[in-house]
C-alpha cells in the first residue's frame, strides 16, 4: 500500500542511540558540502542553538554525523515543511523528550516507567504551555 504523503514531503530519521559523537568529524566547508548548504547558515544556527559543534584547540567547528543528521532534518523543517527557526527550536525540543522518552521506557519497567513517562510528558507540555484542569 503506498503512502498517501508524496516523497517529498515525507522525511524520516535514522535514529542511532548506540553511536556517540564519534564517527565522521567534518570542518564547516566539508559539512556544508554535505548538507548543500551555506556555511553562514551553519554558524547562523549554532548561533541560536539549534546544534553545538565541537571545537578544536584553534576554535574551528568540527561537525559529528549526528551534528550532520540534525542538520538535515533542520533543513527538512524549514524547506519542505515551512517552518521558521522558532518552530524548528520547537520540534527539535519535542523531539529530543521523545528520544529521551524511548530510552527511558527501553530502560525501566513497573511504576518507575509511569513516573518517568508522566515527567518527560510534562515537561513536553510545558514547553507547549498546555495546562489540565
Amino acid at each position: 500500500m503506498l503512502n498517501s504523503r508524496s516523497n517529498r514531503n515525507s522525511f524520516r530519521v535514522a535514529l542511532r542511540t548506540d553511536v556517540g559523537q564519534t564517527g565522521g568529524v567534518y570542518i564547516i566547508s566539508v559539512a556544508a558540502r554535505i548538507l548543500e548548504m551555506h556555511p553562514q547558515t551553519l554558524r547562523k544556527y549554532e548561533r541560536i542553538g539549534l546544534v553545538v559543534p565541537t571545537r578544536t584547540m584553534g576554535m574551528l567547528r568540527l561537525y559529528s554525523e549526528v551534528d550532520i543528521a540534525r542538520l538535515r532534518l533542520i533543513k527538512h523543517l524549514v524547506a519542505e515543511r515551512g517552518l521558521n527557526l522558532d518552530g524548528v527550536q520547537t520540534v527539535l525540543s519535542i523531539f529530543n523528550r521523545l528520544v529521551k522518552m524511548k530510552l527511558i521506557v527501553e530502560k525501566n519497567s513497573d511504576s518507575r516507567l509511569k513516573i518517568a513517562i508522566t515527567s518527560v510528558l510534562n515537561e513536553i507540555f510545558d514547553d507547549l504551555s498546555v495546562e489540565f484542569s
